[in-house]
């Protein structure tokens, strides 16, 4: 009897560990984000597919807190299936850096510009995203552009 109750508690632990473990990885899936590079936007602007376009920097308080609760919730990981997402990084910035932020209208951080699957751009958002609204846009970006 003492056996039983022994494997039985073993496998209440082991299981418990499991989901523990499970529940953790599951917390820290995150959108993976690919450093800004001219050639692979332009790929990505042929490619039918949509895209996201995130001017962030590590003093940011609000890009902090869209890493934290808008790019790990599940319902824009689930939304972001097929959408590629690309970063640039203000932390530091560099000559480089205030090009890209002329050219794409830029003004602070964090602005998150989203691309239809013509390439052209859907929609634009400054300051943080609840994870909702971020998951709709994605999932508006999935047909053409307004006005296309």
């Amino acid at each position: 009897m003492r056996r039983i109750r022994r494997r039985a508690l073993l496998s209440l632990s082991t299981a418990c560990l499991v989901a523990a473990s499970s529940l953790a990885q599951a917390e820290t899936a995150e959108l993976q984000l690919q450093p800004f590079d001219e050639k692979a936007f332009t790929a990505a602007q042929k490619s039918g597919s949509p895209f996201v376009l995130y001017f962030e920097a590590d003093w940011c308080v609000p890009c902090v807190e869209m890493h934290a609760k808008t790019l790990r919730a599940p319902v824009v990981l689930e939304a972001a299936a097929g959408v590629r997402f690309f970063r640039v990084d203000m932390t530091e910035p560099d000559r480089y850096v205030e090009l890209l932020k002329q050219s794409f209208r830029v003004i602070g951080a964090p602005t998150t510009i989203f691309f239809a699957v013509d390439g052209k751009e859907s929609a634009r958002r400054f300051g943080f995203i609840p994870p909702e609204d971020y998951a709709r846009m994605l999932g508006t970006s999935r047909k053409p552009a307004p006005g296309t």
